[in-house]
């Protein structure tokens, strides 16, 4: 995928709610991590943030790519399992991915349990 080629392009229906405060990041590797002096890279050193959602396509490739490199440099990682997929058929490849991620990586959960999650200031348990 090349920036402004047709593959790169935001999925519409995202499009639809797309807000002008979204952030994009372009990337020229499957991962989007993997350049510390990235743009993403930057935005989250710069930002504090300590946690990285992940959902996507090619869920073995690019959306593991990225969450392994964002696990390497430190981040708490949450794969969002049923917003990701893959073309790779009949390998088992997200569940491979799916199990490697709950065991080594971080998390995995489905966006139901984001949309339920209580907000931090809800929430019984101190964040740090």
């Amino acid at each position: 995928m090349w920036k402004g080629s047709w593959n790169a392009q935001i999925y519409d229906p995202l499009l639809d709610v797309a807000t002008k405060d979204d952030l994009y990041f372009d990337k020229n590797r499957p991962s989007g991590l993997w350049n510390p002096n990235g743009d993403l890279s930057r935005y989250l050193q710069e930002s504090g943030k300590k946690t990285i959602l992940f959902a996507g396509v090619n869920t073995d490739q690019c959306v593991l790519g990225t969450l392994v490199d964002g696990y390497s440099w430190g981040y708490d990682c949450i794969m969002l399992g049923d917003c990701c997929g893959t073309m790779t058929t009949g390998f088992g490849a997200k569940e491979l991915c799916d199990y490697n991620v709950a065991t080594n990586y971080g998390f995995v959960a489905t966006s139901q349990d984001f949309v339920n999650a209580p907000k931090v200031e809800d929430s019984p348990v101190p964040f740090l």
